[in-house]
């Protein structure tokens, strides 16, 4: 692998490689990635916030959403991400 392309709130672990491309909203290791379902990702942005001395916003919330909306062809609805082939 010499290069991995990450999408925004992805969560990597572990000491495996990822796959060259890791679709938005998804967490996981190596081949293993699952998408990062849109409710837990707009808790962890709060608690994040919060810890920061900040508050997660509704318009962030928004943009989460719109952005999670946006790249749900990246991930399957089988609760998997798809192979790259599926990528555009």
């Amino acid at each position: 692998n010499t290069g991995t392309t990450v999408g925004v709130n992805v969560h990597l672990y572990g000491s495996l490689l990822p796959p060259a491309f890791v679709p938005d909203f998804s967490w996981g290791e190596g081949d293993t990635m699952e998408p990062y379902l849109l409710e837990k990702s707009l808790e962890t942005a709060a608690r994040i916030k919060e810890q920061k001395g900040s508050t997660f916003t509704r318009i962030e919330s928004r943009i989460h959403t719109a952005v999670f909306d946006q790249t749900s062809r990246y991930r399957k609805g089988d609760g998997t991400c798809g192979p790259e082939e599926t990528f555009v």
